[in-house]
């Protein structure tokens, strides 16, 4: 298919500046991801904009987080040996945080919030495979799965990527690129909110008895601390909120964890981990329960996902680009999904970005047309017909 690359290469150069342009207005579309609708009036602009290309859309509603959206070609009817690619919408900015306008260009780098994480990738891979449709490109479907509740995790009735990503022979996930490394695996991120009770009364009278919410908190807090080893298991606090006065035992206390796991096989020992924690009797009259929430699967290498990254290699190679380096990445993606639908993934595909999740956060402009060329040439380098990565 190495004949369609000039047609795909030349369309992507005609319309650089367009994707350059629709990056800075997208960016301007502040998209919070605890706000679904500042969130879908994201995912609307894009919409519009891939219809304008040409490219067939469908709206995935969510009730309480920010809508999915699908891109492909022409409407797909069948979905086998697929290439997906996937980027996400929502960023993790307070609106305003940038200043007005949000997006600004300087020194051929685009800032702005989500800039890199991870709006650069998602206009990257829109017109990556808008080059495509362009070149005429054939051999196998390919579909831009966007999602607008990754920063934040979704419940799991509005978990669509499992089913949207099943079919699917690769997945090139673009999220914030760097500078010269792609992902490879990447630890589980599980999320558990802890709601302690204990009982209210006055400091002066009730210190005695140890019914303290946030004592009891703070006990589970340091147990969990100390089962991280940080290689292969982390836990955080990011959150606590207890009491109301300081003269007072505080009856509730919430606290939020963050725990990541790099091996599938610890989700079983994580979850019961949580789960015994909060049953645990830390001070006398207290009680607790625990809500966990996230992705608790783990992106792992496999011979095909190997395969893949070496695919992407030889293709970044081959247009005199240095080679990457596969790495580990401690921070979860929406990636580890691929794993429960069978499909081999990299990840960090997108366009080299710096300052994610802080108000310095920037991408950078040429780097967007080298990752949409490198994305072009792996797609057409993959195999025609029944698509299976072998190492």
């Amino acid at each position: 298919m190495k004949e369609l690359e000039p047609a795909a290469f030349s369309c992507l150069e005609q319309h650089f500046d367009e994707a350059v342009d629709f990056w800075k207005s997208l960016i301007e579309v502040e998209s919070p991801f605890w706000n679904k609708e500042a969130v879908d009036r994201a995912v609307d602009l894009f919409a519009q904009k891939a219809e304008s290309l040409g490219l067939s859309v469908r709206r995935i509603p969510c009730a309480s987080t920010g809508d999915g959206l699908i891109v492909t070609m022409e409407p797909l009817f069948a979905y086998t040996d697929g290439i997906a690619l996937m980027a996400h919408l929502d960023t993790v900015h307070e609106i305003g945080a940038f200043g007005s306008p949000a997006a600004r260009i300087d020194d051929g780098w685009m800032y702005g919030p989500g800039s890199g994480d991870c709006k650069g990738g998602a206009v990257m891979a829109l017109y990556t495979l808008f080059a495509l449709k362009c070149a005429g490109y054939r051999k196998h479907p390919v579909k831009l799965i966007l999602v607008g509740n990754e920063e934040g995790g979704r419940p799991d009735e509005e978990n669509f990527l499992p089913a949207e990503l099943s079919g699917s022979a690769a997945l090139l996930n673009c999220e914030t690129g760097r500078a010269d490394s792609i992902v490879t695996s990447r630890k589980a991120s599980v999320g558990a909110v802890f709601t302690v009770r204990g009982t209210a009364g006055h400091v002066g009278n009730l210190h005695a008895q140890p019914a303290s919410a946030i004592r009891a908190a703070a006990e589970k807090i340091l147990y969990l601390e100390r089962l991280s080893d940080y290689e292969n298991r982390t836990f955080s606090c990011g959150e606590i909120r207890g009491g109301s006065v300081f003269t007072s035992v505080p009856a509730e206390c919430t606290f939020t964890a963050n725990r990541r796991i790099r091996d599938k096989k610890d989700i079983d020992w994580l979850k019961r981990t949580l789960e015994e924690t909060a049953a645990r009797e830390d001070a006398p009259g207290t009680s607790a329960s625990v809500h966990i929430t996230g992705n608790a699967i783990p992106m792992s290498p496999s011979p095909a996902s190997d395969a893949l990254f070496a695919c992407f290699n030889r293709a970044t190679v081959s247009l005199g680009y240095p080679a990457w380096n596969p790495i580990h990445s401690g921070g979860g993606s929406d990636a580890s999904y691929a794993v429960l639908a069978g499909v081999p993934a990299i990840c960090a595909t997108g366009v080299l970005a710096e300052g994610a999740h802080t108000t310095q956060e920037r991408a950078n402009i040429a780097d967007m047309k080298k990752r949409a060329r490198i994305h072009i040439r792996t797609i057409l380098d993959l195999p025609e017909g029944n698509l299976t990565l072998e190492h």
